[in-house]
């Protein structure tokens, strides 16, 4: 280039490194006629990927490729998978099969949360089925405004138990109780994973009666009973610790109030060390003795 150098930001200047002998120059692949890639939106870089993806046997993602891996998302793994970053994962994966070139991150992200929304929506409606016309009237008047008894209810179910007592398992009894009465339909939860039924308890248990009166209330229906249904089972295993700890518990008094009762009544014999002696030197002295004839008389019977 005519004895010259081009600096870091392009400049071109002499061999003597003056700065008033330098002049803008452009990149240095313009002087060889070459279109370097310096980034996704240029030609170069366009016709590059291309090549590799045909060389490798993928195709650009299309409109129907995304809406095939929403369904396919909220078809096989929203349903037992609740981890955004494992959803995503999966996502790359089956694109990998399928031969197709991910989309961006912001494609990845649409795809994501439409497949999230479309299993809701499809749980949401297979729940209701379920419960039918009137568990779903049960379970609305829970949180229905100015039903102090379903608020109290509620309340009540997102209590553990407290100390071990009778008191205790007497408001376990009558929470399980209340909570059979809504008359969930057995099976309800039978075909999902513990994990989903867990995310939707856990979602439900944070919440007040007026946030589940601001859902819609297919996501209310949905959220109740998977409250519900997983407290009555937590319920009845809580029960069944109340009871051993309890049974335990009055085990642990008789047993004290036995032992303080015989010392009591030792404490009233009198001489008792005396007698206790002789006992010993009796047995001691008669080893091969019948004990009725040969302690009985120490002790006077």
């Amino acid at each position: 280039m005519n004895a010259r150098e081009a600096d870091d930001k392009g400049r071109v200047c002499g061999r003597s490194g003056r700065r008033k002998s330098c002049r803008r120059a452009g990149p240095w692949w313009t002087a060889t006629g070459s279109s370097w890639p310096t980034s996704p939106g240029r030609p170069g870089a366009k016709r590059h990927r291309k090549q590799i993806r045909e060389a490798l046997g993928f195709r650009p993602p299309t409109l129907a490729d995304e809406e095939s891996l929403t369904a396919w998302l909220a078809a096989e793994v929203c349903p037992v998978e609740l981890v955004e970053d494992r959803q995503r994962e999966a996502l790359l994966v089956e694109c990998r099969t399928r031969k197709i070139e991910p989309p961006g991150p912001t494609r990845i992200e649409k795809v994501l949360v439409a497949a999230r929304g479309r299993w809701e929506r499809a749980f949401c409606v297979r729940t209701i089925e379920r419960l039918g016309a009137v568990g779903r009237a049960r379970l609305l008047a829970l949180v229905a405004e100015g039903k102090d008894e379903g608020t109290a209810l509620l309340a009540a179910l997102k209590r553990d138990p407290g100390a071990v007592g009778r008191d205790a398992l007497l408001m376990e009894i009558i929470k399980l109780t209340s909570v059979r009465e809504l008359g969930l339909p057995k099976g309800l939860f039978a075909d999902c994973s513990e994990k989903l039924v867990a995310g939707w308890r856990a979602r439900a248990i944070k919440m007040y009666p007026s946030d589940f009166r601001d859902t819609a209330e297919d996501m209310r229906v949905t959220l109740l009973p998977a409250l519900c249904s997983s407290r009555q089972a937590e319920i009845t295993d809580a029960l069944v610790d109340l009871l051993i700890a309890l049974v335990h518990k009055i085990n642990a008094r008789a047993e004290r109030r036995v032992e303080k009762q015989l010392t009591a009544e030792l404490r009233k014999v009198r001489g008792k060390e005396g007698i206790l002696f002789k006992l010993a030197e009796a047995a001691v002295g008669k080893p091969d003795e019948v004990v009725r004839r040969a302690l009985y008389p120490v002790v006077g019977c």
